[in-house]
């Protein structure tokens, strides 16, 4: 039970993390939410690919005390950016655009934010060095 409430902390964190630079996005670049939703997915690849082949493992190094045998990675990849990434307003807002008439740009960031996201997930494979 106790993994299942980290887990949802992560997830919480993740969450907020997400909902901060989206509304920073807002302000910044109030007709361009689409992007920073497709950044964040993007980013949120990248952060599970780096997070899962880093070695990260806190717990398993002893430097956070815990009773079961999950990983801080494992809340990293699974918490955190499971509640930072949101595929679903990946597609919500680029409709959103579509019914304002920007179809090309619908368009555009619902096919390349998968690619990129696959992509990100390659590069932090890379640069995690494992």
């Amino acid at each position: 039970m106790i993994r299942l409430v980290v887990l949802c902390g992560w997830g919480g964190v993740g969450s907020a993390s997400r909902f901060l630079f989206e509304e920073l996005g807002e302000h910044l670049l109030p007709r361009h939410r689409h992007l920073v939703t497709a950044v964040i997915n993007v980013l949120g690849c990248f952060l599970v690919a780096f997070t899962l082949r880093s070695g990260l493992n806190l717990i398993g190094n002893g430097l956070l005390a815990h009773p079961s045998a999950y990983t801080i990675d494992t809340y990293l990849a699974s918490g955190f950016c499971g509640g930072f990434t949101t595929f679903s307003a990946a597609i919500a807002i680029p409709q959103q655009i579509w019914v304002q008439g920007r179809r090309l740009e619908a368009f555009l960031t619902t096919v390349t934010t998968p690619l990129l996201a696959v992509g990100a997930f390659c590069l932090g494979l890379v640069v995690s060095g494992h």
